[in-house]
């Protein structure tokens, strides 16, 4: 894991709707951990903002685009995307609609078998 950590943080962010893997920090003994940008103010979980409120037409089309384009991007550079637990970990601008997708630790280079 710490490899793929590493890795992730030295390609650099594939598009500007993930919360990618900035760098990754070691304590020795204790493990490792990674930095991600902070969720900036005005998103929310994909999951609540579906239940408390309908979105825009232009919101869901900004949602999509950004979803297509992210995952486009990330394939462009030979990547697969596993962002862990699916919707809980999508958070949208709840006037926008824009997308962020968090946990993207998980991400591999495509044919790679390090995550089934």
């Amino acid at each position: 894991m710490h490899e793929n950590l590493a890795f992730l943080s030295r390609i650099g962010c594939p598009d500007k709707s993930l919360l990618w893997v900035e760098d990754v920090v070691s304590t020795g003994d204790a493990g490792f951990g990674y930095v991600t940008r902070l969720i900036p103010n005005g998103f929310v979980p994909f999951y609540k903002l579906v239940r408390e409120r309908e979105l825009s037409e232009v919101s869901k089309c900004n949602f999509a685009l950004d979803y297509l384009r992210a995952l486009h991007n990330v394939n462009k550079q030979g990547l697969l995307l596993f962002a862990a637990d699916g919707e809980a970990n999508c958070y949208v601008h709840a006037q926008t609609g824009h997308l962020l997708i968090d946990e993207c630790e998980r991400t591999t280079i495509l044919g790679s078998t390090l995550y089934p």
